[in-house]
C-alpha cells in the first residue's frame, strides 16, 4: 500500500508576485532548475494548461507534476501549479531592444510529498511489513527532511528569478 508524506502543508508553499515578467524565461528557468535536479524530464513536466480571456486579461492556469525515484521504496513526488489573474502582453524598452513581457497577478503553489511502497513491495507481505516497521519508519524523516531542503531551495530559487524576499 502507498503512503504519503506531505513535506509542504497540503494546500502547498504559495508564492505571489504582482508586477512584470518574461513568462517563457520564468516557466524555462524553473523547468531547467527540475531537470538539474533530475526531477523532471523533458516531456513528462506540463500536466495542465488553461488559458481564458477575461475583460481584465488573460487567465492562465498551469500544473506541472514531476518527481525522482529515490529507490524501489521512495519515491520524491513535485506539484507546482501556476494560476495568473489578469495577465496583459506589454512591450518595454531594456536598452536598445524591445521586451514583450506579460503584467498581472502571478501565484506559484508547490506541493510536494514523499511516496512510500509500491505494488512490487505489496507483493511481499511479511517481508514488507518488517522493512517498514523496522527500518522505513526511521528513514522516512530522513527523506522528507531531504525533500524539504530541495523545496525550499525551489521557492528561493522562484522568489530569486521574481525578485522578491523571503
Amino acid at each position: 500500500m502507498i503512503q504519503i508524506h506531505f513535506v509542504t502543508p497540503a494546500s502547498g508553499i504559495k508564492i505571489r508576485f504582482i508586477g512584470t515578467i518574461d513568462l517563457g524565461k520564468f516557466y524555462k528557468y524553473i523547468k531547467l532548475y527540475l531537470q538539474d535536479r533530475d526531477f523532471a524530464k523533458e516531456t513528462n513536466l506540463e500536466k495542465e494548461y488553461i488559458e481564458r480571456v477575461k475583460p481584465n486579461g488573460k487567465q492562465i492556469e498551469a500544473i506541472w507534476e514531476c518527481g525522482k525515484i529515490v529507490n524501489d521504496y521512495i519515491k520524491y513526488k513535485i506539484k507546482i501549479s501556476y494560476l495568473m489573474v489578469g495577465v496583459n502582453e506589454v512591450e518595454v524598452q531594456k536598452e536598445n531592444f524591445k521586451l514583450k513581457l506579460y503584467k498581472g497577478d502571478f501565484q506559484v503553489i508547490i506541493v510536494a510529498y514523499v511516496e512510500e511502497g509500491s505494488e512490487k513491495w505489496d507483493e511481499l507481505g511479511v517481508i514488507a511489513k518488517l522493512y517498514k516497521k523496522l527500518i522505513a519508519k526511521q528513514r522516512i524523516e530522513d527523506y522528507k527532511n531531504e525533500l524539504y531542503d530541495e523545496i525550499l531551495k525551489l521557492s528561493k530559487y522562484i522568489k530569486g528569478f521574481l525578485e522578491l524576499r523571503s
